[in-house]
Protein backbone atom coordinates (compact mmCIF):
# COMPACT_ATOMS: atom_id res chain seq x y z
CA UNK A 1 0.00 0.00 0.00
CA UNK A 2 1.09 3.70 -0.71
CA UNK A 3 1.95 6.34 1.42
CA UNK A 4 -0.51 8.47 -0.73
CA UNK A 5 -2.90 5.52 -0.01
CA UNK A 6 -2.06 5.81 3.99
CA UNK A 7 -2.29 9.10 4.11
CA UNK A 8 -5.62 9.19 2.36
CA UNK A 9 -7.22 6.66 4.59
CA UNK A 10 -5.78 8.07 7.50
CA UNK A 11 -7.48 11.72 6.95
CA UNK A 12 -10.44 10.66 5.44
CA UNK A 13 -11.62 8.89 8.10
CA UNK A 14 -10.44 11.24 11.25
CA UNK A 15 -12.44 14.03 9.64
CA UNK A 16 -15.34 12.11 8.58
CA UNK A 17 -15.88 9.90 10.99
CA UNK A 18 -16.55 12.09 14.42
CA UNK A 19 -19.07 14.64 12.44
CA UNK A 20 -20.88 11.15 11.44
CA UNK A 21 -20.93 10.10 14.68
CA UNK A 22 -22.19 12.95 16.58
CA UNK A 23 -24.33 13.80 14.18
CA UNK A 24 -25.84 10.41 14.03
CA UNK A 25 -25.84 10.31 17.58
CA UNK A 26 -27.22 13.34 18.47
CA UNK A 27 -29.52 14.98 15.68
CA UNK A 28 -28.03 18.53 15.82
CA UNK A 29 -29.68 21.19 14.69
CA UNK A 30 -28.02 24.48 13.95
CA UNK A 31 -27.82 26.86 11.13
CA UNK A 32 -26.07 26.90 7.83
CA UNK A 33 -23.56 29.25 9.12
CA UNK A 34 -22.78 27.66 12.29
CA UNK A 35 -22.34 24.37 10.50
CA UNK A 36 -19.88 26.18 8.34
CA UNK A 37 -17.98 27.67 11.51
CA UNK A 38 -17.95 23.86 13.11
CA UNK A 39 -16.41 22.40 9.86
CA UNK A 40 -13.69 24.68 9.63
CA UNK A 41 -12.63 24.13 13.44
CA UNK A 42 -13.03 20.78 12.87
CA UNK A 43 -10.87 20.94 9.54
CA UNK A 44 -8.16 22.60 11.42
CA UNK A 45 -8.41 20.24 13.93
CA UNK A 46 -8.53 16.99 12.11
CA UNK A 47 -5.56 18.30 10.08
CA UNK A 48 -3.43 18.88 13.12
CA UNK A 49 -4.72 15.49 14.80
CA UNK A 50 -3.66 13.87 10.77
CA UNK A 51 -0.04 15.69 10.52
CA UNK A 52 1.09 14.44 14.82
CA UNK A 53 -0.37 11.30 14.17
CA UNK A 54 1.31 10.87 10.32
CA UNK A 55 4.90 12.11 12.83
CA UNK A 56 4.83 10.02 15.14
CA UNK A 57 3.89 6.51 12.83
CA UNK A 58 7.20 7.99 11.03
CA UNK A 59 4.96 7.75 7.72
CA UNK A 60 6.05 10.19 4.67
CA UNK A 61 3.91 12.77 4.61
CA UNK A 62 2.08 13.92 1.38
CA UNK A 63 1.47 17.76 1.07
CA UNK A 64 -0.12 17.31 -1.70
CA UNK A 65 -2.55 14.20 -0.58
CA UNK A 66 -3.22 15.43 2.83
CA UNK A 67 -4.53 18.98 2.67
CA UNK A 68 -7.43 18.02 -0.18
CA UNK A 69 -8.51 14.97 1.06
CA UNK A 70 -8.99 17.19 4.69
CA UNK A 71 -10.78 19.62 2.17
CA UNK A 72 -12.76 17.02 0.78
CA UNK A 73 -13.58 16.28 3.65
CA UNK A 74 -14.53 18.67 5.44
CA UNK A 75 -16.70 19.14 2.26
CA UNK A 76 -18.95 16.46 3.01
CA UNK A 77 -19.02 16.92 6.93
CA UNK A 78 -20.64 20.41 6.00
CA UNK A 79 -23.35 18.24 3.67
CA UNK A 80 -23.80 15.72 6.77
CA UNK A 81 -24.73 19.06 8.93
CA UNK A 82 -27.42 20.22 6.83
CA UNK A 83 -28.57 16.89 6.25
CA UNK A 84 -28.11 16.69 2.50
CA UNK A 85 -26.62 13.40 3.14
CA UNK A 86 -28.84 10.34 3.74
CA UNK A 87 -27.00 9.33 7.43
CA UNK A 88 -28.99 6.44 6.93
CA UNK A 89 -28.05 5.20 3.65
CA UNK A 90 -24.49 6.74 3.73
CA UNK A 91 -23.09 3.56 6.00
CA UNK A 92 -23.86 1.12 3.13
CA UNK A 93 -22.87 3.66 -0.01
CA UNK A 94 -19.43 4.12 2.71
CA UNK A 95 -18.68 0.42 3.31
CA UNK A 96 -18.81 -0.60 -0.63
CA UNK A 97 -16.54 2.70 -0.79
CA UNK A 98 -14.17 1.09 1.36
CA UNK A 99 -14.43 -1.99 -0.29
CA UNK A 100 -13.25 -0.59 -3.15
CA UNK A 101 -10.56 1.31 -1.83
CA UNK A 102 -9.44 -1.42 0.03
CA UNK A 103 -9.78 -4.35 -2.72
CA UNK A 104 -5.86 -4.31 -3.12
CA UNK A 105 -5.38 -6.09 -0.48
CA UNK A 106 -7.18 -9.59 -1.99
CA UNK A 107 -3.82 -9.20 -4.14
CA UNK A 108 -2.28 -11.19 -1.05
CA UNK A 109 -4.49 -13.83 -1.28
CA UNK A 110 -2.80 -15.29 -4.56
CA UNK A 111 0.43 -14.00 -3.37
CA UNK A 112 0.86 -15.62 0.04
CA UNK A 113 -0.83 -18.72 -2.07
CA UNK A 114 1.81 -19.42 -4.94
CA UNK A 115 4.54 -17.79 -2.28
CA UNK A 116 5.08 -15.15 -4.79
CA UNK A 117 8.81 -13.41 -4.18
CA UNK A 118 9.15 -10.73 -7.07
CA UNK A 119 6.19 -9.04 -8.58
CA UNK A 120 6.67 -7.88 -11.93
CA UNK A 121 4.60 -5.46 -13.81
CA UNK A 122 2.78 -8.92 -16.29
CA UNK A 123 2.27 -10.30 -12.55
CA UNK A 124 0.49 -6.85 -11.34
CA UNK A 125 -1.82 -7.37 -14.03
CA UNK A 126 -2.41 -10.39 -12.96
CA UNK A 127 -3.54 -9.56 -9.68
CA UNK A 128 -5.08 -6.88 -10.62
CA UNK A 129 -7.36 -8.86 -12.47
CA UNK A 130 -8.00 -11.49 -9.53
CA UNK A 131 -9.06 -8.75 -7.24
CA UNK A 132 -11.24 -6.57 -9.53
CA UNK A 133 -12.91 -9.80 -10.24
CA UNK A 134 -13.66 -10.61 -6.49
CA UNK A 135 -14.91 -6.80 -6.31
CA UNK A 136 -17.01 -7.20 -9.28
CA UNK A 137 -18.44 -10.58 -7.43
CA UNK A 138 -19.16 -8.86 -3.97
CA UNK A 139 -21.14 -6.13 -6.01
CA UNK A 140 -23.38 -7.98 -8.19
CA UNK A 141 -24.42 -9.68 -5.00
CA UNK A 142 -25.34 -6.69 -3.26
CA UNK A 143 -26.80 -5.30 -6.38
CA UNK A 144 -28.12 -8.07 -8.33
CA UNK A 145 -31.86 -7.44 -8.30
CA UNK A 146 -31.92 -3.70 -9.16
CA UNK A 147 -29.67 -4.54 -11.84
CA UNK A 148 -31.62 -7.27 -13.45
CA UNK A 149 -34.76 -4.73 -12.80
CA UNK A 150 -31.99 -1.90 -14.84
CA UNK A 151 -31.17 -4.08 -16.94
CA UNK A 152 -34.52 -5.21 -18.76
CA UNK A 153 -35.85 -1.08 -18.65
CA UNK A 154 -32.43 -0.16 -20.29
CA UNK A 155 -32.99 -2.76 -22.94
CA UNK A 156 -36.09 -1.48 -23.64
CA UNK A 157 -35.42 2.20 -23.99
CA UNK A 158 -32.01 0.93 -25.66
CA UNK A 159 -31.71 4.26 -28.21
CA UNK A 160 -33.25 6.93 -26.02
CA UNK A 161 -30.82 5.98 -23.34
CA UNK A 162 -27.51 5.63 -25.48
CA UNK A 163 -28.36 8.82 -27.18
CA UNK A 164 -28.81 10.84 -24.15
CA UNK A 165 -25.81 8.94 -22.50
CA UNK A 166 -23.55 9.76 -25.90
CA UNK A 167 -24.70 13.28 -25.73
CA UNK A 168 -23.71 13.92 -22.00
CA UNK A 169 -20.47 11.71 -23.03
CA UNK A 170 -19.24 13.97 -25.74
CA UNK A 171 -19.85 17.14 -23.65
CA UNK A 172 -17.33 15.44 -21.08
CA UNK A 173 -15.06 14.13 -23.48
CA UNK A 174 -14.30 17.81 -25.19
CA UNK A 175 -13.68 19.15 -21.70
CA UNK A 176 -11.23 16.40 -21.31
CA UNK A 177 -9.27 17.05 -24.13
CA UNK A 178 -8.91 20.40 -24.29
CA UNK A 179 -8.06 20.53 -20.67
CA UNK A 180 -5.51 17.97 -21.28
CA UNK A 181 -3.95 19.81 -24.01
CA UNK A 182 -3.75 22.98 -21.56
CA UNK A 183 -2.16 21.01 -18.95
CA UNK A 184 0.73 19.00 -21.16
CA UNK A 185 1.75 22.98 -21.85
CA UNK A 186 2.09 24.13 -18.15
CA UNK A 187 3.00 20.85 -16.62
CA UNK A 188 6.87 19.37 -16.29
CA UNK A 189 5.10 15.55 -17.79
CA UNK A 190 2.95 15.37 -20.47
CA UNK A 191 0.70 12.51 -18.39
CA UNK A 192 -0.72 12.01 -15.39
CA UNK A 193 0.96 9.29 -13.33
CA UNK A 194 -2.25 7.10 -13.25
CA UNK A 195 -2.14 6.81 -16.99
CA UNK A 196 1.33 6.51 -16.87
CA UNK A 197 0.63 3.17 -14.55
CA UNK A 198 -1.72 1.91 -17.14
CA UNK A 199 0.95 2.51 -20.22
CA UNK A 200 3.37 0.57 -18.72
CA UNK A 201 0.71 -2.33 -17.90
CA UNK A 202 -0.68 -2.11 -21.58
CA UNK A 203 3.19 -2.40 -22.32
CA UNK A 204 3.99 -5.82 -20.46
CA UNK A 205 0.21 -7.48 -21.20
CA UNK A 206 -1.67 -5.32 -23.31
CA UNK A 207 -4.99 -8.09 -23.99
CA UNK A 208 -5.18 -8.46 -19.93
CA UNK A 209 -5.22 -4.59 -19.33
CA UNK A 210 -7.77 -4.53 -22.00
CA UNK A 211 -10.44 -6.55 -19.77
CA UNK A 212 -9.21 -4.61 -17.18
CA UNK A 213 -9.72 -1.40 -18.26
CA UNK A 214 -13.05 -2.39 -20.56
CA UNK A 215 -14.62 -4.40 -18.75
CA UNK A 216 -13.93 -4.58 -14.85
CA UNK A 217 -12.91 -0.78 -14.46
CA UNK A 218 -15.79 0.51 -15.54
CA UNK A 219 -18.33 -2.03 -14.59
CA UNK A 220 -16.88 -1.64 -10.56
CA UNK A 221 -16.49 2.26 -11.35
CA UNK A 222 -19.94 3.24 -12.13
CA UNK A 223 -21.61 0.57 -9.38
CA UNK A 224 -19.23 2.07 -6.54
CA UNK A 225 -19.15 5.80 -7.48
CA UNK A 226 -22.58 5.94 -9.42
CA UNK A 227 -25.15 4.06 -8.33
CA UNK A 228 -23.98 3.34 -4.34
CA UNK A 229 -23.03 7.46 -3.96
CA UNK A 230 -27.13 8.62 -5.17
CA UNK A 231 -28.44 6.35 -2.74
CA UNK A 232 -26.58 8.74 0.06
CA UNK A 233 -27.67 11.66 -1.10
CA UNK A 234 -30.61 13.61 -0.76
CA UNK A 235 -29.74 16.51 -3.52
CA UNK A 236 -29.47 15.12 -7.21
CA UNK A 237 -26.86 17.86 -7.63
CA UNK A 238 -24.75 17.53 -4.96
CA UNK A 239 -24.73 13.53 -6.13
CA UNK A 240 -23.72 14.65 -9.42
CA UNK A 241 -20.77 16.87 -7.94
CA UNK A 242 -19.70 14.56 -5.49
CA UNK A 243 -19.93 11.60 -7.76
CA UNK A 244 -17.71 13.31 -9.82
CA UNK A 245 -14.94 14.74 -7.65
CA UNK A 246 -14.18 11.58 -6.12
CA UNK A 247 -14.07 9.40 -9.35
CA UNK A 248 -11.60 12.52 -10.56
CA UNK A 249 -10.03 12.66 -7.55
CA UNK A 250 -8.89 9.41 -6.84
CA UNK A 251 -7.69 8.79 -9.72
CA UNK A 252 -5.02 11.79 -9.16
CA UNK A 253 -4.51 12.34 -5.55
CA UNK A 254 -3.71 8.42 -4.99
CA UNK A 255 -0.80 8.78 -7.35
CA UNK A 256 0.38 12.42 -6.80
CA UNK A 257 3.55 13.44 -7.98
CA UNK A 258 3.62 17.00 -7.01
CA UNK A 259 0.80 20.16 -7.11
CA UNK A 260 0.60 20.64 -10.80
CA UNK A 261 -0.66 16.74 -10.75
CA UNK A 262 -4.01 18.53 -9.08
CA UNK A 263 -4.57 19.82 -12.58
CA UNK A 264 -5.46 16.77 -14.15
CA UNK A 265 -8.65 16.60 -11.80
CA UNK A 266 -10.35 18.73 -13.84
CA UNK A 267 -10.09 16.00 -17.29
CA UNK A 268 -10.69 13.31 -14.94
CA UNK A 269 -13.50 15.13 -12.90
CA UNK A 270 -15.19 16.06 -16.20
CA UNK A 271 -15.77 12.30 -17.15
CA UNK A 272 -17.27 11.74 -13.94
CA UNK A 273 -19.90 14.62 -13.78
CA UNK A 274 -20.64 13.74 -17.31
CA UNK A 275 -21.56 9.98 -15.81
CA UNK A 276 -23.13 11.01 -13.01
CA UNK A 277 -25.65 12.91 -14.90
CA UNK A 278 -26.40 10.24 -17.21
CA UNK A 279 -27.06 8.15 -14.27
CA UNK A 280 -29.53 10.79 -12.48
CA UNK A 281 -31.45 11.04 -15.80
CA UNK A 282 -32.84 7.40 -15.60
CA UNK A 283 -31.60 6.18 -12.51
CA UNK A 284 -30.14 3.32 -14.76
CA UNK A 285 -26.39 2.07 -14.36
CA UNK A 286 -26.05 0.44 -17.61
CA UNK A 287 -26.07 3.71 -19.76
CA UNK A 288 -22.92 4.52 -17.85
CA UNK A 289 -21.18 1.79 -17.63
CA UNK A 290 -21.52 1.21 -21.73
CA UNK A 291 -20.12 4.89 -22.02
CA UNK A 292 -17.29 4.24 -19.39
CA UNK A 293 -16.71 0.73 -21.28
CA UNK A 294 -16.29 2.39 -24.48
CA UNK A 295 -14.35 5.59 -23.34
CA UNK A 296 -11.80 2.86 -21.90
CA UNK A 297 -12.21 -0.27 -24.84
CA UNK A 298 -11.26 3.05 -27.18
CA UNK A 299 -8.20 4.48 -25.04
CA UNK A 300 -6.56 1.26 -24.07
CA UNK A 301 -6.82 0.22 -28.17
CA UNK A 302 -5.25 3.28 -29.20
CA UNK A 303 -2.56 2.94 -26.97
CA UNK A 304 -2.24 -0.80 -27.49
CA UNK A 305 -1.86 -0.43 -31.53
CA UNK A 306 0.33 3.10 -30.92
CA UNK A 307 2.68 0.80 -28.32
CA UNK A 308 2.87 -1.94 -31.13
CA UNK A 309 3.77 0.64 -34.18
CA UNK A 310 6.67 1.73 -32.18
CA UNK A 311 8.10 -1.90 -31.86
Amino acid sequence: MTFNVIVFSLVFCITIIPVFYIKNKFELKKSKKQNLIYTIIWMLISLVLSFLILILAKIKLSYETLIPTSIFGSILNYFILNEQINTKTVTKTLIIFLCFFFSSLLQYIPITLFNIKKITINTQVLLTCFSDSCLIFLLLKVYYKELKEEFIVFRKNFNEYIDTAFKYYFIGLLVMVVSNVIINFLTPTNMASNEESIQKMIEASPYLTLICTAFFAPVIEELVFRKSFSKAFNNKYLFIIISGLVFGGLHVVLSIRGWYDLLYLIPYCSLGFSFAIIYSKYDNIFPTITIHALHNAIITIISIISFMVIL
